[in-house]
Formats: structure tokens, sequence, C-alpha cells
């Protein structure tokens, strides 16, 4: 646990008011968007087992879905919901994980961290070696975007880091659902860290 150490009066004050100010301005949202009620639920499943290797995104199997919004709809608001069962390991005793990102129309949707790179994500982990193909467990992630009139379509996507460049990092996944819910967007306020838009809002 950190002390302070008052310096006196009006100065310890000012200085225990600057360090509560900066912990503020750290917990502040990127992003905030608000919606009405859901008009819409759309959702994909998938009950097989899959397993990748690959260092880039490869789509998973079954976790695609397309939807239309009316070209008289104002913007809509959709939260993206993806869960499933899920074993990291291999790829030796680096620090590996296994990341997942969901995209709309080709774009990753929010949150994204552009700062960490487009594997920052860790949606499993190889616990730096320790993980076997029995250590099962279930797993969730959410996004969200805005989107303009048109046809959208929501994917799932996977891969592994493999640091030490193994070959033998296997994400496994099975049981996967990917649930959308589209409701009217009623605002969407602040930038996402790093600069990136994502797929905080999209339109064709």
């Amino acid at each position: 646990m950190k002390s302070i150490r008052l310096v006196g009066g009006a100065t310890a004050i000012a200085l225990v008011a600057a360090a509560l100010t900066a912990a503020v301005v750290l917990a502040t949202a990127n992003l905030i968007a608000k919606g009405g009620a859901v008009t819409h639920v759309y959702i994909a499943s998938s009950d097989f087992n899959s397993t990748t290797s690959s260092t880039t995104y490869t789509d998973l199997p079954g976790m695609a879905l397309t939807f239309s919004v009316p070209a008289t709809s104002p913007a809509q608001l959709i939260d993206i919901r993806f869960s499933a069962e899920s074993a990291c390991y291999g790829g030796g005793a680096s620090t590996n994980w296994c990341t997942v990102q969901i995209l709309v129309d080709g774009v990753p949707a929010q949150p994204v961290d552009a700062c960490g790179g487009t594997h920052d994500f860790a949606f499993d982990s190889t616990d730096t070696g320790n993980n076997t193909p029995g250590s099962w467990s279930g797993k969730a992630m959410e996004r969200f975007a805005v989107v303009q009139p048109g046809t959208h379509k929501v994917k799932v996507q996977g891969a592994v880091t493999d640091f030490g460049v193994t070959g033998t990092q296997i994400f496994w996944t099975g049981e996967r659902i990917l649930a959308v819910d589209e409701a009217k967007s009623t605002s969407l306020t602040g930038t996402n860290a790093c600069g990136a838009a994502g797929a905080a809002s999209q339109g064709h």
C-alpha cells in the first residue's frame, strides 16, 4: 500500500486533489453509445469442434451473420456477443495467447486497442505453456458498432500469437455462439484511444 506524507495544509490538499483528478481521467470511457429498445435479435450457433494454428485471423466456423437496415431507418446500434468453449495450448514456454476479433463489414468492432496491435485482445491463454488439450473453459467477449441503412455482415475470427514461431500453438473452440442485438442509436460520443475509429460507426 502506498502512503501519502502530508507536506502542509493547502499543499497537501492540492496534491491529493491532483492525484484524484488524474485517476478520474484515466478511468474515463473512450466511447459511450446509447440506444433505444431492442428491435431485432440475430443468433448464429455452431456446435462442432474447430482448431486453428494460424497467426493471421481466420473465420471461426459458423460465426457469421448478415442483416439489413431499411433505407428509411435511422442509424442502428448493434451489441455483439460471442462465447465459446475454448482451449489454448502449445507454443512452448512463451507468453502466448489465443485472440479473437469481431468484424462489422470488415472493420473491427469496438472496443479495439489500436495501440496494442490487431492481436492485442487475449480471448484465452496458453499459461506460458502449462495448458493442455484438456484445458477447456467457457470464454466470452462483447463488442458494439453503429450502422447506417444497408446490408451488414458480422463475423468472428480467431488466431494464435505463437511468438516462438513453433508452429505448435493451437486454438480450439466448440459450442460457439454469436448474438447481435439491434436498437435505434440515440447517441455516440468520444473517440477511440490512439485515434482508431474501428467500427464505431459504419455506413454503406
